[in-house]
């Protein structure tokens, strides 16, 4: 018998200026158990929003024993007052973790983002 799966939504980031210099939402999302992922970008901001999503295909992330591969499965800028929604099919399993980083699209003009995430 199997335990029914529900979808399991998160806010990873409220009203988050990420700086000139951007900023890694760690700790990274661990997906494995799940076929489907969202990931939710808000921009409410005045500025863009540079985003850059990776993923890994190891299970475990043990930072002291080895590196993690880190391979970028998708990029995009997004305008002012504009929302995505980033899917990710991961029904083969194919990923174990991914990991988000955003940065403004441009370095003097502030923003804020709102990231919601839901596994599925």
């Amino acid at each position: 018998m199997d335990i029914p799966k529900t979808s399991l939504s998160w806010i990873l980031a409220w009203d988050l200026d990420p700086g000139s210099r951007g900023i890694w939402l760690d700790p990274p999302l661990e997906i494995l158990d799940y076929d489907f992922i969202t990931i939710t970008l808000i921009n409410i901001g005045e500025g863009s929003i540079k985003w850059s999503l990776y993923a890994t295909t190891q299970p475990l992330l043990i930072e002291d024993s080895f590196d993690v591969i880190w391979n970028n499965i998708s990029t995009g800028l997004l305008d002012s007052d504009r929302m995505i929604t980033i899917e990710i099919d991961n029904q083969r399993r194919h990923y174990a973790f991914l990991r988000l980083n955003v940065t403004r699209g441009v370095e003097s003009i502030p923003t804020k983002t709102r990231i919601i995430v839901t596994w599925l």
